[in-house]
């Protein structure tokens, strides 16, 4: 093992999850912003981009519009590019090192093997196939009220039968219910439904801190049946 390998680091990663619609890339891209301006050396992933530029997908659903992943080879690759920035951010000579100052941030401090460098080392995970990957450290999950949510994927131009199942998934707390499923008490579970985004925002970043602790099993958007 060389130099390199030897002065390795390790990310923290912070998985945002959610039925499409609930504000996940506008969350995720606040997060990584807040993030760098704190000081944190931070980068951002979007999932669908990695499945798509990976030829990761299955097949395409025609009637419901969506796109069947490999959800074991898109874990592989994540886990797989998550190793590949922790073992190069140290290397002088490489296009990803992470030391390089893009931002005119200073990060005179971050020092390799130091326990303090690896906390502020974190990457943010836009998706809602996310949490479903094995490399997360803290998995947020962002719901709304479905009446909510209607709206804005009417504003999309969904198909009807696309809207009523991602309507459907949220009353069900799909996401909620596999993250659990995978991670357990690192999952948390924000509403968005009455909140702006700067104060889902703050929510987050106090996840991220270990600062607040939002388990699963609080929000329930059940009654979504009884009005259909």
């Amino acid at each position: 093992m060389n130099k390199v390998e030897n002065m390795s680091l390790n990310y923290k990663v912070i998985c945002i999850t959610g039925t499409p619609g609930v504000g996940k890339t506008t969350i995720a891209t606040m997060l990584y912003e807040k993030l760098l301006k704190n000081g944190y050396k931070s980068k951002i992933f979007s999932i669908n981009e990695i499945a798509i530029n990976h030829d990761l997908i299955l097949k395409y659903d025609e009637e419901k519009d969506f796109k069947i992943v490999d959800i074991e080879r898109l874990d592989k690759k994540f886990s797989g590019l998550i190793h590949d920035e922790e073992n190069n951010k140290n290397d002088p000579n490489s296009k990803n090192n992470l030391y390089k100052n893009k931002n005119n941030l200073n990060n005179d401090n971050l020092k390799p093997n130091s326990e303090n460098n690896n906390k502020k080392l974190i990457a943010i995970v836009d998706g809602h196939l996310s949490h479903l990957c094995s490399r997360c450290d803290k998995i947020i999950v962002l719901r709304v009220n479905p009446d909510i949510l209607k709206k804005r994927l009417s504003k999309r131009n969904y198909s009807t039968i696309k809207i009523n199942d991602n309507l459907e998934s949220e009353a069900l707390a799909i996401c909620s219910y596999e993250a659990n499923e995978i991670h357990g008490n690192k999952v948390n579970e924000v509403d968005t439904s009455n909140l702006t985004a700067y104060q889902v925002l703050q929510i987050c970043m106090d996840i991220i801190q270990d600062e607040t602790y939002l388990p699963i099993g609080k929000i329930d958007f059940m009654d979504y049946f009884l009005k259909k």
